[in-house]
């Protein structure tokens, strides 16, 4: 996430509620490149990412 950040793609994020689930704001051209992104994440390929609506 650290690097996600450094690269001005993740601009803010926190945890919602009980906290099991995180609320991130992010820089993307649309829909599909955020979710690109975020499916190169390292949190991604260790199943503590996923993309929820």
């Amino acid at each position: 996430m650290d690097g996600l950040v450094a690269d001005g793609f993740l601009l803010i994020g926190g945890p919602l509620g009980d906290g099991h689930e995180t609320l991130n704001l992010v820089e993307a051209e649309d829909e599909d490149a955020a979710r690109r992104r975020f499916s190169e994440d390292p949190w991604a390929d260790a199943d503590l990412s996923r993309w929820a609506r």
